[in-house]
């Protein structure tokens, strides 16, 4: 098989990968992701002490040889709460990602194609949930279903899919009325094996990059939510939560250590997963594609 041959047969995904390999902060944004992936997936063996067990002997202390980064308000190792907290805030945003983006992707689906009084009304529904602040209503849900690690990612993903759905509507409005629809069609298939199997594969691009910013805005929306006391609730550590417990000017001031780590940790994350959505969109632009 000629050279020529080799790039025509390039499969689409080939080529993303390819063109986001140029993109050197996605690069280096994915490398460190992966480090707080791996580390948050093995905090039970790299965490040097039980990320709950408590000694008030050892209270407020600064870092140190022992406690690297010294100890919280109980004496728990903050090191330690570091790994596993990023278990918890990890997973909201990839559990909560995982609601709003199905959820998204089915009524956008739904509306874009059907189109008439179903887009009519699938569009009024997503504008009501658009026209209400996001901490507004967390802050009422959580308030009426109390605070809790599943709660929170129903919570956050119920509330954050109305971008997803209009995303998808938009694909799919501009995808619907293609010879290869039309053609579908004709040989007779269903209005569901149109959606899942033409018009979902095709607004996938665009779906992937949504559900990598999403897991970000999850991961964020989980240490606000948490700051406030409505999401996870001690001793269960999550970034957030971690956050909750320097509310006090006394803790900001004189005992950095309580806040600084989780909130480096909420930073460095948040920014390596925006540098891969910004490679994944570039790479998964068609037009860059025929570069």
């Amino acid at each position: 098989m000629s050279q020529n041959n080799k790039s025509k047969a390039e499969s689409p995904w080939s080529m993303a990968w390819r063109h986001f390999k140029k993109n050197k902060m996605a690069l280096f944004g994915l490398f460190l992701l992966t480090i707080i992936v791996f580390s948050a997936i093995f905090a039970p063996l790299l965490a040097p002490h039980d990320p709950n067990k408590t000694n008030i002997l050892r209270a407020k202390q600064a870092p140190s040889s022992e406690f690297p980064l010294g100890t919280d308000r109980v004496g728990r190792d903050i090191l330690s709460r570091v790994l596993y907290g990023g278990r918890v805030s990890i997973s909201v945003g990839v559990v909560a990602m995982s609601i709003s983006v199905t959820l998204g992707t089915l009524v956008g689906l739904m509306a874009g194609y059907f189109g008439g009084w179903v887009d009519t009304i699938l569009s009024r529904i997503i504008d009501v949930f658009r026209s209400i602040p996001f901490l507004v209503m967390a802050i009422t849900i959580g308030a009426i279903w109390g605070p809790g690690l599943y709660k929170l990612m129903v919570i956050i993903g119920i509330l954050s899919w109305t971008g997803v759905a209009r995303l998808v509507r938009g694909r799919v409005l501009s995808l619907r009325e293609r010879e290869f629809i039309h053609a579908s069609r004709a040989l007779g298939s269903n209005d569901l094996r149109i959606m899942l199997k033409h018009l979902f594969p095709n607004a996938l691009a665009p779906i992937i990059v949504n559900a990598t910013l999403r897991v970000a805005y999850s991961i964020l929306s989980e240490a606000g939510l948490s700051y406030l006391g409505l999401g996870i609730m001690p001793p269960t550590a999550s970034w957030g939560s971690m956050l909750n417990a320097a509310r006090s000017v006394t803790v900001l001031e004189s005992m950095p250590w309580f806040w600084l780590p989780p909130g480096i940790m909420i930073i460095i994350t948040v920014l390596s997963i925006n540098f891969v959505g910004d490679g994944l969109r570039d790479a998964l632009d068609p037009k860059l594609q025929k570069s």
